[in-house]
């Protein structure tokens, strides 16, 4: 009975760990792509710019 409480409780704890590290993780991920995501739109900004600079100026 004890070695099936322990046991149980061993499982239930580690799924438990996994299951917040896998949160965690998935956190960790969508931010990154989030950050990513933030940094394109950023350089396509500064590349639009960049590229529409030369047609103000000359206008």
């Amino acid at each position: 009975m004890v070695g099936w409480v322990k046991r149980s409780a061993t499982q239930h704890f580690t799924t438990r760990l996994g299951w917040v590290s896998f949160q965690y993780a998935n956190l960790q991920f969508k931010s990154i792509l989030g950050a990513i995501k933030h940094a394109l739109v950023l350089a396509t900004q500064l590349i639009a710019a960049v590229v529409n600079a030369p047609s103000r100026v000359s206008r």
